[in-house]
Parts: C-alpha cells; sequence; structure tokens
C-alpha cells in the first residue's frame, strides 16, 4: 500500500501483529450502555470505525462514537451520534499571532483529510480554548490536533480533549 500515492497505511496487517498486545476483552456497550457485544482490545478501534462492529439488534449501520479506556468500553451509535458542534482544545500554539483577548473567527481542521471548517474560537486563560463550528464535525477525537487557519495563514492549534 506504500506505493500508492494516497496511502496512509504503513502496515496492512492486522495492527496486532506488529503492537503484540495480549488479548484485553471488554463491553461494546450502546448509547444507553446496553451490552451489545464483546471486544478483545480498545486499541483495535477508533472514532467512526463501522467495519467488525456488532449488529446490536439493529437494522442501521452502528459506528464507534466513544472509546471509554478507563472502562475498557466501546460505546457505539448510529452515524448521526458522530457529529458534534463544540469541542474543547487544550495545549494551544498560538504560531502567527498572540493569544487573542476574545473570541475569534477562523476556519478549523480537525484531522488531515478533512476540509477546514467556520467556527467561532474562544480562547481561555488555561491555554485551552472552545471551538464552536458552525455546523456539525463527524468524529471529532480526542487526542487528534485541531488547527486554526485564516485563509492561507495558520494562527495556530492544540489537541482535541
Amino acid at each position: 500500500m506504500a506505493d500508492k500515492p494516497d496511502s496512509q497505511d504503513f502496515y496492512c496487517g492486522d495492527y496486532n501483529d506488529i503492537l503484540k498486545l495480549s488479548p484485553n476483552p471488554g463491553n461494546i456497550v450502546d448509547m444507553k450502555g446496553n451490552i451489545i457485544g464483546r471486544h478483545e482490545g480498545i486499541w483495535n478501534y477508533t472514532i467512526g470505525k463501522r467495519k467488525g462492529l456488532v449488529g446490536g439488534g439493529t437494522h442501521k449501520p452502528l459506528y464507534v462514537v466513544k472509546i471509554d479506556a478507563a472502562r475498557n468500553e466501546i460505546i457505539a451509535g448510529f452515524k448521526e451520534d458522530l457529529y458534534s458542534k463544540t469541542m474543547l482544545v487544550r495545549q494551544l500554539n498560538w504560531l502567527s499571532i498572540a493569544q487573542p483577548a476574545g473570541p475569534l473567527r477562523a476556519q478549523v481542521k480537525i484531522r488531515r483529510q478533512a476540509k477546514e471548517a467556520p467556527a467561532l474560537i474562544t480562547p481561555f486563560e488555561d491555554g485551552s480554548a472552545r471551538v464552536d463550528f458552525d455546523e456539525p464535525q463527524m468524529s471529532v477525537t480526542a487526542g487528534q490536533s485541531a488547527v486554526f487557519y485564516n485563509g492561507d495563514l495558520t494562527l495556530g492549534g492544540g489537541i482535541i480533549a
């Protein structure tokens, strides 16, 4: 796959082969907390993943909506449950401007392949900021980077909480 121009994978097999992690079974639960299946390790899942997720007795496809590492649980929901209009970003770095004293409008990217989305960014004194998107965004994922733009100018960014 590495020879494909749009490939993002560094490995084409089962990641468990290279991670060498022992199975750590846990529950897959629906949005209400009902157990609908089991997993062999939360590292096998990402937010938005659908492939290999149990059906849960529904006629609509289920997606990974949240991963609760503390409880070793995968929370599954429908596609509409993946959308968020607000997120918190921590460990901010302002690159081309000083930390704004108040809210500012910017374009925000939540992953490399995502399109920039218009949003209101409200910075806090603790180095975090609340981002309110004009339209809900799919698969806002804790631990991923958020980057703020004004046209071609990178304003800054941080880690999605």
